[in-house]
């Protein structure tokens, strides 16, 4: 098992130099999670940052993550935040949920209930972060509620549509 990590490591390595969003997701998983090579968070980090320059989604909710906890960097919510809203802006359903935990915690951002349920509630239809929302939606006031509302409906079908599943079976 070590070899084939070590093997994929070495694959991701080679085409993450030609700038492969999908390396670059590969390599930073392998330096976060220590597969095929040593854990460092820092170099983890750059191949996410490699990513995020092209804006590759997984990267950035993976650089907001890192910000939020401080792993391999000086903690900085605020810029969680700001990471964290460009990968939910692409549907990415843990950063939706993680925006929407910081709103409603005020956390790296001014603290508002009614942009917490939106993001939530596109990481619910994602299949993250439902009961969250029920217990935001507890302390929310219904005019609150439907404003959220109100903003869910306005989002583009491409933000809002639960994602497809695409059959792997032949017709």
């Amino acid at each position: 098992m070590k070899q084939s990590l070590f093997d994929a490591f070495k694959c991701y390595n080679h085409s993450g130099f030609q700038k492969s969003p999908l390396a670059c997701v590969k390599l930073g998983l392998c330096y976060e999670r220590g597969y095929g090579v040593g854990q460092d968070y820092r170099e983890a980090a750059l191949w996410y940052q490699r990513g995020a320059q092209v804006r590759e989604k997984t990267c950035l909710a993976a650089l907001g993550r890192f910000h939020e906890e401080g792993l391999g960097m000086r903690r900085n919510v605020e810029e969680a935040a700001k990471y964290y809203l460009q990968a939910a802006e692409q549907g990415e359903p843990f950063a939706q949920l993680s925006l929407g935990t910081l709103y409603r915690k005020g956390q790296g951002v001014r603290q508002d209930n009614v942009s917490a349920y939106v993001w939530l509630s596109l990481a619910a239809r994602q299949g993250l972060g439902a009961q969250v929302r029920e217990l935001l939606a507890q302390g929310m006031t219904p005019e609150q509620i439907a404003a959220a509302e109100k903003r869910l409906a306005e989002l583009p079908p491409s933000l809002t549509a639960p994602p497809s599943v695409t059959s792997t079976r032949s017709p």
